[in-house]
């Protein structure tokens, strides 16, 4: 969590203003000593399936419950206060809660109460007829060429996303994620289709439907049976997934494009901050012969998400959405620090195959939310460090 400070109520974290940059002009490496992080149990967790509530004390419990009404009272507001929503969602959304706030935090849902049913209602029904004219081939329209290769490249994907989880397998699920990553790439011609959008999509469906699945087992995603659920409620969950994509994107449309040059800077800049925080684990990377590169590219393309437990990836786009839109892909970088670092003195110790077999596949299996909380902690800290200071970016 975000490190506590004495004083007046803390601003959200896009608005909040770093330390001058002659405070980390040393090239020493960068700890957390004296770094006051909150009780985690205070927080919803999405740690794992079993319910929380009956292992929590009352304290625990009413700190939950106050947490919920703090959220309550900024989305009861006829206007919601976006910058008010950031604050208290960057340290996690209560998960009841999460569907209505990622609208809002992504700006496909309107902050306007008054406006806001029928703006949702006018863009679900937009997605359902590009689907209709573009997917369906409703009017006698025919498939390019480029279209056909589309077809099958996203056809061959699909099946591989999230391969641990096993409700992303289902048949329904598959078509609409079949749906979802063709009508983006229609949309958006100068990025189309890039391997591993596919798997930005499961956040947004997992969160999406949570609102419309009941029952005992309304926490375990691996017990929802969207066969059971309305049309019209798969409908409504495909198309909020389609544009939350859509916004998500938009801001890091370079990431997607030819080369991919968006990601070769954000590798270059995870490169230059972590010789700037620690310039022994950057030295020893670099005589390995290893290349950020090599295992820094998958973590940029699908945003950490394959790095980490998928029962953690909700609480890390609370942080996401709550940086907005055209500043995650920034927070980014200090995220992929903080989790490189994270395992630093054993990586010093390996050599070259070593250490990609080690990077490739990051042992977070075993990971709840404390470890997450760390590392988006750390990720704070340093961007609150160098985030206005360029200057530790060697040119």
């Amino acid at each position: 969590l975000r490190p506590s400070e004495p004083g007046p109520a803390p601003k959200s974290p896009p608005k909040r203003a770093p330390r001058d940059a002659n405070d980390a002009s040393t090239s020493e490496p960068i700890t957390l000593e004296g770094l006051t992080i909150e009780r985690n149990d205070n927080m919803p967790s999405d740690a794992g399936p079993k319910p929380r509530s009956s292992l929590l004390s009352a304290t625990e419990r009413q700190a939950m419950d106050s947490r919920q009404e703090r959220f309550k009272r900024i989305l009861s507001k006829p206007t919601i206060d976006l910058d008010a929503l950031r604050e208290v969602a960057w340290n996690g959304i209560p998960a009841n809660l999460r569907p209505v706030c990622w609208r809002l935090l992504l700006g496909y849902a309107p902050p306007n109460s008054d406006r806001r049913e029928e703006v949702l209602r006018r863009k679900r029904a937009e997605y359902s007829g590009w689907v209709a004219q573009y997917y369906d081939l409703q009017g006698g329209m025919e498939r390019d060429d480029s279209e056909i290769t589309l077809v099958k490249q996203i056809g061959v994907d699909v099946p591989r996303t999230a391969p641990g989880v096993a409700f992303f397998h289902q048949t329904a699920i598959q078509k609409s994620l079949e749906r979802i990553l063709f009508i983006r790439a229609i949309r958006n011609p100068a990025s189309s289709y890039v391997q591993g959008i596919n798997d930005l999509v499961t956040p947004f469906l997992g969160v999406f439907l949570s609102e419309v699945v009941s029952g005992e087992d309304h926490n375990d995603m691996d017990q929802w049976e969207v066969d059971e659920l309305k049309v019209e409620q798969l409908w409504q969950v495909e198309a909020d997934c389609y544009w939350c994509l859509a916004k998500m994107l938009d801001s890091i449309q370079d990431h997607y494009t030819f080369a991919q040059p968006g990601i070769q800077k954000q590798v270059f800049k995870l490169s230059e901050l972590v010789r700037r925080i620690d310039e022994t684990m950057h030295k020893h990377i670099e005589e390995q012969g290893l290349q950020f590169l090599q295992f820094a590219f998958r973590w940029f393309n699908c945003l950490v998400l394959r790095e980490v437990p998928f029962r953690l990836v909700a609480r890390l786009w609370d942080t996401y959405t709550a940086e907005g839109a055209d500043n995650f892909s920034d927070f980014l970088v200090y995220v992929c620090a903080a989790l490189l670092l994270n395992w630093a003195d054993k990586l010093k110790q390996m050599e070259f195959q070593e250490l990609v077999m080690f990077l490739q596949h990051l042992p977070t299996d075993a990971w709840g939310a404390a470890e997450l909380e760390m590392v988006l902690s750390k990720a704070y800290l340093w961007r609150a460090l160098f985030g206005r200071s360029p200057s530790h970016l060697k040119t």
